[in-house]
């Protein structure tokens, strides 16, 4: 291989690391919001629910309801607050995402996510209306990117295919059958009285149902459960959720709280003069 054919192998790889750097940053983002409705129905090998007693105002939630009530309580609280962070073993932890989530009256759900990146800028994405919206990547008179979504090949079609992983539908119909669901039982946040539930689903079996079957192959180690834990208040909206996964036998935890059920929050689009169609160019 001659020098220069090195040096351009040498800059493709570059370009490819941080452009997946980029798209795993938006993922962890995307992924908080597929969180909010990362549960279904499924078979039941915790501990016997009839034996758990429950607080006072708390109601017994089985398999085949869990989804629907978290999701009807969310809806009617219209708004909330949530804040994801990762901690990988044996590094250091990452800065925290934060969203700003709002349900419209058909249900669709809108967000302004804020992700913490180098060089103190931050990365935001606003889902609205169908839309998605990209900022913190290109400086400049039109720092927001709105993303095709139709694009068949680049970063636009990575993007688009992480905001519909976070689709409630999608990750309803992925999270059917779980590999595991149980009833743990009362474990208050703080002072807030909760519930703790758990769920252990087969990763390739739930990127396949997302439609991302090429990704699963590629994982590390593609046999490693995602093993969930939720916490839902009285009026069954998640307080936090923890999820866990493995790869090569270094664990990987994403923790979300929420916070702020039913405050004021109004997300909006970006000024039409702030925003470009065209993709930003990954600096090398």
């Amino acid at each position: 291989m001659t020098t220069c054919a090195r040096s351009a192998h040498s800059i493709r790889r570059v370009r490819d690391k941080r452009r997946l750097v980029l798209i795993g940053a938006v993922a962890a983002a995307v992924v908080a919001l597929g969180l909010v409705f990362v549960f279904a129905s499924g078979d039941d090998d915790g501990p016997a629910k009839a034996d758990i007693e429950l607080p006072e105002g708390f109601e017994r939630l089985d398999e085949a309801e869990f989804y629907q009530a978290m999701r009807d309580s969310q809806l009617a609280a219209e708004t909330f607050h949530l804040r994801s962070q990762i901690r990988t073993e044996g590094a250091a932890a990452e800065p925290p995402a934060e969203a700003d989530v709002q349900f419209a009256d058909d249900g669709q759900l809108a967000s302004h996510l804020r992700i913490p990146g180098g060089n103190g800028r931050t990365l935001q994405i606003v889902l609205l209306d169908g839309r998605v919206y990209v900022a913190g990547l290109n400086p400049g008179a039109k720092p927001w990117w709105q993303v095709n979504m139709q694009a068949t090949e680049g970063l636009a079609a990575s993007m688009a295919q992480l905001v519909e992983t976070a689709n409630p539908q999608r990750q309803f119909e992925a999270l059917q059958d779980p590999e595991r669901f149980a009833l743990v039982g009362p474990d208050d946040i703080g002072d807030t009285p909760a519930v703790r539930y758990s769920v252990t689903l087969d990763v390739t079996d739930y990127y396949t149902a997302l439609g991302r079957a090429d990704e699963a192959a590629l994982l590390p180690d593609p046999d490693a459960p995602i093993d969930i834990d939720l916490w839902l208040d009285a009026e069954n909206r998640p307080i936090r959720t923890i999820a866990v996964t493995r790869a090569t036998g270094v664990l990987s935890t994403t923790t979300i709280a929420y916070s702020d059920y039913g405050q004021d929050v109004e997300v909006v689009a970006p000024p039409a003069a702030k925003v470009t169609t065209t993709p930003p160019k990954i600096p090398t």
